[in-house]
């Protein structure tokens, strides 16, 4: 049943994909205004797809109960996303969960995976529910579905039929090109793995550096003086800069993503640290101070961190 209702959901949301229809998100929406979840396969579970801002080209199933939401839950839980590449001919994988908890105004600063808080025996169990779903629709191309996990259970949220911003952390542990995969299985060609190829290796961190500055995270937009990127033994540096580049005002902030790797937790914290030390973006500010602070929080190496937690830790610290 649960997997049942997972499939009918993605259904859905390729259906609307399909019919070029996007939901449309509540500008504003805090915890206290969605009410209140239930576990993954309960039959309670609804989906906020927003009004219909252009009518689909292709037969629509029935729509879920607008009035109600997937919810942040009241308590602690933690933001989890997985990535399940489909082939369209019923063979998808999972490839594993990436720990996205710390986030500001629902903005994510701070990707890991594995999550620091989820069992290799929970692990396995969503993750073949969420492959045998998409697989179940033909599903193709990149696709990531998104939870909330706390106490043994996770809560669905949505499915994004793309690649996301984190990818590398992914990449980083299954040592995988997700974009070669998009491109293969767009070609017709099948996905270059089976699930059992797939085994963790290791942790990895990505933090996003956008031009803002702190502490009220004002877009900072301006000419690069001076840029230089980290390197070394399991650093990543995903961005456009270079010396005298115009970072615009006119779109996001971010201009950066710092992507490290370690054999363990511990390593991968110690090596962005390192990363963050080496990195320089002169001209603009920028969140790299942030991520500094953050690396000498015990809450941060213990992984003992939630979707609240973030938000709550710069009202202590910067009254923000």
């Amino acid at each position: 049943k649960l997997q049942q209702r997972l499939i009918s959901r993605v259904r859905r949301i390729a259906i609307r994909c399909r019919g070029f229809h996007r939901a449309k998100r509540p500008p504003h929406h805090t915890s206290d205004s969605y009410s209140r979840s239930q576990p993954l396969g309960s039959d309670q579970l609804q989906a906020s797809t927003g009004p219909r801002r252009s009518p689909c080209l292709v037969d629509r199933e029935p729509e879920p109960d607008t009035s109600r939401a997937v919810a942040v839950l009241d308590s602690n839980p933690n933001d989890a996303d997985r990535d399940q590449p489909g082939d369209g001919k019923g063979k998808a994988v999972h490839l594993g969960e990436r720990d996205c908890s710390l986030q500001r105004r629902h903005q994510k600063v701070f990707e890991e995976a594995p999550g620091p808080c989820i069992t290799e025996e929970e692990r396995a169990r969503i993750g073949k529910i969420c492959a045998d779903a998409v697989g179940k629709i033909n599903y193709i191309g990149a696709g990531t579905i998104e939870f909330l996990y706390e106490n043994g259970e996770f809560y669905f949220i949505e499915m994004n039929t793309r690649l996301q911003v984190e990818h590398p952390v992914t990449e980083g542990i299954f040592g995988v090109d997700l974009v070669r995969e998009q491109i293969r299985v767009a070609s017709g060609l099948p996905l270059s793995f089976e699930q059992d190829d797939l085994e963790i290796n290791g942790h990895a961190i990505e933090v996003r550096i956008n031009a803002e500055r702190l502490p009220n995270f004002a877009p900072c937009p301006g000419k690069v003086t001076a840029y230089h990127a980290p390197g070394g033994l399991g650093v990543r540096m995903d961005s456009a800069l270079y010396n005298g580049y115009s970072i615009p005002p006119y779109y996001d902030s971010l201009i950066g993503k710092l992507i490290v790797h370690g054999r363990d937790r511990t390593e991968a914290l110690a090596r962005l640290e390192r990363a963050l030390s080496e990195l320089i973006v002169d001209g603009v500010d920028t969140t790299v101070p942030l991520f500094n602070q953050l690396l000498a929080e015990d809450d941060i190496h213990s992984g003992d961190y939630n979707i609240h937690w973030l938000e709550k830790w710069l009202e202590e610290t910067y009254g923000a």
